[in-house]
Parts: C-alpha cells; structure tokens; sequence
C-alpha cells in the first residue's frame, strides 16, 4: 500500500481505525495534520516482527492529559499523503517482551573492529606500560636495584600493577 492510498484504505477498513481529536500533536517537519487514527487492526499480529515468537495482547487507550488526548501503549507513524499534509496514525510496537529487554547495543557487525579498537588500545597501553612483571616469569628484583623506568607507580601491590598482571593472563595466553 502506497501513502497516498492511505485514506482510500481507511475508507475500506474503518472498523480497524479509530479516530482521534485533540492530541496535540505537531509535525517535526511543520506539514499539517489532517488527521489522527488509532490503528486497533493490529491486534491480529500475534507474533514478534524480530524473533517470531509470541506477542502478548496489548490494548492502545486514549486517556487525557494535561487537557489533551494521550494514547496509551501508541506510536505516532505520521504519513504524508499530500505535499505538505500527513495522517497520524497511533500503532503499537510488534515486538515482545523479550526482544524488548534484550535489544543489541551495538549493530550486528559492529563487534568485530570493536574487537580490533580493543586490542589496539591493549598493545598501546602494553608498550607504554611496559614493565618488569610482565616479562619476568619469577619474583620481580627489589626496587632498589631496578631502573627507574620499570619501577611501579603506587607500590607492587597496587591496581595498576593488578591489572596489567590480569591483562597478561588474559591477552597473552597461547
């Protein structure tokens, strides 16, 4: 369906629409309002759109607020069907409760050089670290006879020198 068809469908199927009055609703893009509808048609989809599995029933309700009508559980999908002139129309999203909370972070592809930056990041901050307790497998030398450049910043046992030690176990295995 085109969006110029869009009131033609609306015409067809008005058991599925419901209008709305007094939202309060302003386009981003300034383009008029012709008219808002709640699209409870919906309410046939039962699957999730991302995972297939099954949708609980969600019910879309016009409450008022701060002397406007809000709708409940809605989201605006304005449509243009003219130059400069849009429908509102209120849906619900087709997602379950599942996907919901468990949304990706980052997009799909996105992990791998992620992976990369991290990596790099840990071979620069190795070079500039660089120090005794990593390349010595037994009991570091004392401070006294070490050079100044491999001494530690805040004492052997502080969390630098932790977590450059925990860095190693980790990166370094082979």
């Amino acid at each position: 369906m085109k969006p110029k068809n869009l009131k033609n469908y609306i015409m067809e199927h008005a058991g599925d629409f419901e209008r709305v009055e007094n939202t309060g609703y302003t386009d981003k893009q300034g383009r008029e309002v012709i008219a808002e509808y709640v699209y409870t048609g919906q309410a046939r989809i039962v699957v999730c759109k991302d995972c297939g599995g099954a949708l609980k029933p969600k019910t879309m309700r016009i409450e008022a607020k701060n002397g406007c009508a809000h709708v409940v559980n809605g989201l605006e999908k304005p449509v243009e069907v003219e130059e400069g002139r849009v429908i509102v129309v209120y849906v619900c999203s087709r997602i379950c409760l599942e996907c919901a909370t468990h949304q990706r972070v980052f997009p799909e592809g996105v992990a791998g050089w992620v992976r990369h930056a991290l990596d790099r990041v840990w071979e620069l901050l190795s070079q500039l670290f660089e120090n005794d307790e990593l390349s010595s497998p037994g009991p570091l030398r004392g401070k006294r006879r070490r050079t100044w450049e491999t001494l530690d910043y805040y004492g052997e046992n502080a969390t630098l020198y932790r977590w450059r030690a925990r860095a190693a176990q980790w990166f370094l295995k082979e």
